[in-house]
């Protein structure tokens, strides 16, 4: 029998509906984005409205992105 643990973070609730930053991990690289935190689960962590850039020398897009958790993580307030 296994549990299912619950993704509540108390952390997280604080901080939706307000800018945070995203890092994201790619290979050896870390990316960071700044957004608004939407919503999170155990799995995902979704951020809107985040400046994002297609091909380098092209002007950012905004986007909104659902991330892994096992590849994003929100470290603090964004400004």
């Amino acid at each position: 029998m296994s549990s299912v643990g619950t993704s509540f973070e108390p952390l997280l609730e604080r901080y939706i509906g307000h800018r945070v930053v995203l890092e994201l991990i790619k290979g050896e690289k870390i990316f960071k984005y700044h957004g608004v935190l939407k919503d999170y689960t155990a799995e995902f962590i979704e951020i809107m409205g985040i400046d994002y850039i297609v091909k380098e020398g092209q002007p950012a897009r905004k986007a909104d992105l659902v991330v892994s958790r096992k590849y994003g993580v929100i470290r603090h307030l964004g400004e």
